[in-house]
């Protein structure tokens, strides 16, 4: 794994991890408290993995600064694999290997997307093309 910035897919990780607890923890105060019914409560779920996948690639794939598609692989796939775990422990139902791998490559490709797009951004930031009082400056 030459190459590899392991520095980079752990920052990812942690950011989609506290997008995860910190979404959940939203969601059950919402419904705790806002006399919501739950029949809508696995959409919301799956809004909030899909926005800590894409964040988490996104802030991996910034901070790994090449081969986004790689680091948001990972980074996408531990936090699927991190999103299955909680939502096997807050809904108990029998969970398939085919509904696991599923979730792994859709947040392996969501997360490599995003990490793309973060090495793009993170490029156009050092080449200062992108920032504060740069308006006038063509992107190419």
């Amino acid at each position: 794994m030459a190459g590899t910035n392991f520095k980079a897919i752990w920052k990812g990780f942690w950011m989609g991890a506290a997008i995860l607890i910190g979404g959940y923890t939203l969601l059950l105060l919402w419904v705790l408290f806002g006399s919501r019914q739950s029949y809508y409560l696995p959409g919301y779920m799956r809004v909030i993995v899909f926005l800590a996948l894409v964040m988490a690639g996104f802030s991996g794939g910034k901070a790994a600064r090449w081969q986004g598609w790689k680091h948001g692989g990972w980074i996408g796939a531990a936090v699927a694999l991190a999103a299955v775990a909680i939502n096997a422990a807050l809904i108990p139902q029998i969970v398939s290997v085919n509904q696991v791998v599923y979730k792994l490559l859709v947040g392996a490709v969501t997360g490599g997307a995003a990490a793309v797009c973060g090495v793009n951004i993170a490029f156009l930031q050092r080449r200062g093309r992108l920032g504060k009082g740069n308006k006038d400056k063509s992107l190419y």
